[in-house]
């Protein structure tokens, strides 16, 4: 992670005003987790909103269930196409009027607000953009509020269609008493391309809600759908649930729970890369392949997606029910001991004074939870820019991996020993993972642990699923 990134979730994690215990403890994990490429969920001309990458490694933080997420909907909540669920009550607040700003004669139109209990939902966008917003990353929204703080986006995104600025952003519920805001779309100022971006680099956009819903907005119902995996042998350690549906003009909306058994791991997911699963299918009791594609997961209630919860989009209504579900692998996020840093997997003596390239053979297969790691070597590198510290360049340690079983996608490894060092950043491929120290590196002998692991977890799971009627 470098340090401009650092800088922004610095402001993130603090800009939204958890209580400072947290605040620490969630910049803290972020700081000593490498980051990985991840393929976006929408097509590649949509920007997911930056900071839910941070957010997402550290969810496991936040003891919420989809179990008691679902136990706490006790109100009327509905679906909104284009929003998702929303809570249906008193104090729910919808946008109470046009809303639009204009920049180089370009105007940013709110379509849509919601906000309620869980969550505020904002849709926008631009006219046609006169050179189709080339050179623009317009991934800097913020809700600015009237005593001068900012909510910070939790989910969503945008893109660029048709040259137009199309977006639907999620943000955390607005302060109790709040009936007005502006939206703030704007430029990332750090991207190079920006001084080549010759469209509106950004818009403020007043708005204002009441309780009063508009006539426009219509809501379907979010009935009761339960249904449950089975698997050929065994679970593997998690089982599928569906919880709830909802009928669309187009299809189905099905929201769903994993349930894990295994203690370290915390977070469970489709394998699927922008809008198709690659190990998730769906047909209908005839046989007949269904359309299915990823949707946008149920929120706590504080405005973050609950890290066992799914959603997905039945493309289809004409099919013989029941729908089987299939799925041939998932994605696991396994947190070890965060508190110390991992477990150990390792150890090597590395010396008084350890030296840039400086290496020792490993050699060791370690099982960490049935999946086999083959550590081959350890060696010191040194980082190629002081990321904007001004202190000198730091020091770390990269590990060589070998073949690792079940697809092993990536893992962050920390390593302790004499010295002051302390984890400051890592980077990593498909077989070396590197960790740079601040205060110095780590000597004498040392002890490297596993932090956390993403995984591909193999399996035969099948839910069978009957969808609601329309009037249901």
């Amino acid at each position: 992670m470098t340090k401009q990134i650092e800088e922004k979730i610095s402001e993130a994690v603090h800009a939204i005003e958890p209580s400072a215990e947290f605040s620490q403890n969630l910049l803290r994990r972020i700081k000593a987790t490498p980051q990985k490429e991840v393929v976006s969920r929408r097509s590649a001309q949509w920007r997911w909103i930056p900071v839910m990458a941070a957010l997402a490694l550290v969810i496991a933080f936040i003891a919420t269930s989809p179990q008691s997420v679902w136990a706490s909907l006790r109100g009327l909540f509905n679906f909104l196409p284009g929003v998702g669920i929303i809570e249906e009550d008193d104090n729910t607040l919808y946008l109470a009027g046009p809303a639009s700003a204009e920049q180089m004669g370009v105007a940013l139109t709110i379509d849509q607000v919601i906000s309620d209990g869980n969550q505020t939902v904002v849709a926008f966008h631009s006219d046609e953009l006169p050179n189709g917003g080339s050179h623009c990353a317009y991934n800097v929204t913020r809700l600015l509020l009237p005593d001068g703080k900012t909510l910070l986006p939790t989910g969503g995104g945008n893109g660029i269609e048709d040259g137009k600025l199309q977006a639907r952003v999620q943000f955390f519920p607005l302060p109790e008493g709040v009936r007005q805001a502006t939206l703030y779309e704007g430029v990332d100022p750090d991207d190079p391309e920006t001084a080549l971006c010759t469209d509106p680099k950004e818009w403020k956009v007043d708005f204002r809600l009441s309780t009063t819903k508009p006539a426009d907005v219509k809501t379907l119902p979010v009935v009761e759908s339960t249904a449950e995996s089975t698997a050929a042998v065994g679970d593997n350690g998690v089982k599928i649930f569906i919880d709830k549906s909802v009928a669309l003009d187009d299809g189905y909306m099905i929201y769903g729970h994993f349930d894990l058994s295994n203690p370290n791991w915390s977070r469970a997911d489709f394998n699927y890369t922008e809008l198709r699963y690659k190990s998730l299918s769906a047909q209908d009791a005839a046989g007949k392949e269904i359309t299915i594609e990823p949707g946008d997961v149920i929120r706590d209630a504080k405005g973050i997606n609950v890290d066992q919860a799914f959603a997905i989009k039945v493309v289809a209504k004409d099919f013989s029910a029941p729908l089987t579900l299939h799925v041939s692998d998932l994605w696991i996020t396994a947190i070890y001991d965060p508190e110390n840093f991992g477990i150990p997997v390792f150890s090597f003596d590395a010396g008084a004074d350890p030296q840039v390239g400086q290496s020792w053979e490993i050699n060791k297969e370690v099982d960490v939870n049935g999946i086999k790691i083959d550590f081959q070597a350890i060696e010191v590198v040194q980082e190629s820019s002081d990321q904007g510290r001004d202190e000198g360049l730091e020091k770390g340690y990269a590990i060589t991996v070998g073949k690792i079983s079940e697809g092993y996608f990536s893992g962050s490894y920390f390593c302790q020993g004499d010295g002051d060092g302390k984890p400051d950043y890592g980077e990593g491929s498909s077989d070396k993972f590197i960790y740079y120290y601040s205060g110095g590196l780590p000597h004498g002998q040392v002890t490297c642990k596993i932090g956390d692991a993403h995984f591909l977890l193999p399996g035969d799971w099948k839910i069978e699923w009957q969808p609601p009627t329309s009037g249901s």
